[in-house]
């Protein structure tokens, strides 16, 4: 065991060897803090500060870090090998369990990370039609690889990479839209009717912090099914996150083929896409390749299937409701105290802060300037969204608060 305590040559060991020194590039931001534990809603840094964690990760550790009950499933499970090759009765009964809480759907598809659940999403969704083009949105997140990874380009509709090494031929199939415009929607379709595959959407974008205007959902639907595409929600960061399983039924629309990761584990590397039966036809008969040799792993299946347990009746969402729906009026209230308008939008257990009488760059900018000041007084969130837990408690809203107070201060 390391006997090294500081942030500063932890990091620098770090990016003499990994660039950044992180293996994510989402960590880039924060990077020079390295933590060492993780337990409830807190992290330990290697010097020994103490964090109130509203990032959980970026969504996977929904009960907290390190839950118990979850670690002790996953343990018990590993000692008999965690890849064992061939099909296993975990397997069968995380299938269960995720169909359990996700009634409009018949079939599941384990993977490994979000970004493997999307492109099996996206490949299901092309062989069920024999069409390539998918319909993606400005501002949404669906996984790193070509084809997905896009911002919009110098014309309408076609994408531009979002980053340097993606092939054009990558997302050729690609169409690129604003959100929340279903007339512009629907003309792609009356453009495109033939060569559209699916239309794939974060229902809610959490990070992004922009929820669908009313009928953009259902104009959706409507518009796949008359033109014989498919509807993908990508619920990586909105499953068992807003409601135990899909949030498909909070939002009263129900998609083709849903991808989820994040909370469904626990904290356990995780993802699947499920759906109805027909769009799964090929798959076993290996005309649809849909493979990973760590899809079903032992730990991963036990997590899941503990997550479902312990959060399928509601409780626990209830619980973690009530939490966040209680921090975001009090830190509107602390803002007020110091002469600060803000707004909290979205979800108790997943909503960003706005600053009002500011358009939305400078109230972004202003939001992620507030989150670095927060990291200072120990208070991690990721961008300008708060994530709650089963975890958080008393002890940590009064931390939070108070820290939000100070941050604030040190903003004017």
């Amino acid at each position: 065991m390391s006997t090294i305590t500081s942030n500063e040559t932890w990091h620098t060991r770090a990016a003499e060897r990994t660039p950044g020194g992180v293996h994510s590039n989402a960590r880039l931001v924060g990077a020079e803090t390295v933590f060492v534990r993780g337990e409830g809603p807190w992290l330990w840094d290697v010097e020994g500060q103490r964090y109130a964690d509203y990032m959980l990760g970026r969504g996977p550790a929904y009960l907290g870090h390190s839950p118990a009950t979850v670690l002790d499933a996953v343990q018990a499970a590993s000692v008999n090998g965690m890849c064992l090759g061939h099909a296993t009765p975990l397997e069968v009964e995380a299938t269960e369990a995720m169909l359990s809480v996700i009634p409009w759907a018949e079939r599941v598809r384990f993977t490994s990370s979000g970004t493997e659940a999307v492109q099996a999403a996206l490949r299901l969704a092309r062989a069920a039609t024999g069409r390539s083009i998918v319909i993606q949105f400005e501002g949404q997140y669906h996984g790193w690889v070509d084809g997905v990874s896009v911002v919009p380009g110098a014309s309408a509709h076609q994408p531009a990479p979002a980053t340097k090494g993606q092939a054009p031929s990558s997302y050729h199939d690609t169409l690129l839209l604003p959100w929340n415009d279903l007339a512009l929607l629907e003309q792609t379709f009356l453009d495109h009717s033939e060569q559209i595959a699916a239309v794939i959407m974060e229902p809610i974008n959490i990070f992004g912090g922009v929820m669908p205007v009313d009928g953009f959902l259902a104009g959706s639907r409507l518009l796949t099914e008359q033109h014989g595409a498919l509807l993908i929600f990508d619920e990586v960061v909105t499953g068992f996150r807003l409601a135990p399983g899909s949030a498909a039924g909070l939002l009263g629309v129900t998609p083709d083929l849903a991808t989820y990761a994040k909370a469904m584990g626990s904290g356990w590397p995780v993802s699947a896409v499920a759906g109805a039966a027909r769009w799964f036809d090929g798959v076993a008969s290996d005309q649809v390749r849909l493979s990973g040799t760590y899809n079903g792993n032992a730990a991963a299946m036990a997590a899941v299937i503990a997550t479902v347990d312990m959060t399928r009746d509601g409780s626990v969402h209830r619980a973690v409701d009530t939490y966040g729906r209680t921090l975001m009026e009090r830190l509107v209230v602390t803002a007020a105290e110091q002469g600060v308008a803000l707004s909290a939008n979205g979800f108790p257990s997943g909503f960003w802060l706005s600053f009002d009488g500011l358009d939305t760059p400078d109230s972004d900018a202003a939001a992620f300037r507030l989150a670095a000041l927060l990291r200072a007084h120990h208070v991690i969130m990721y961008r300008r969204t708060w994530l709650s837990s089963a975890a958080h408690d008393a002890e940590a809203m009064e931390f939070s608060v108070a820290a939000f107070a100070a941050a604030l201060g040190d903003d004017d």
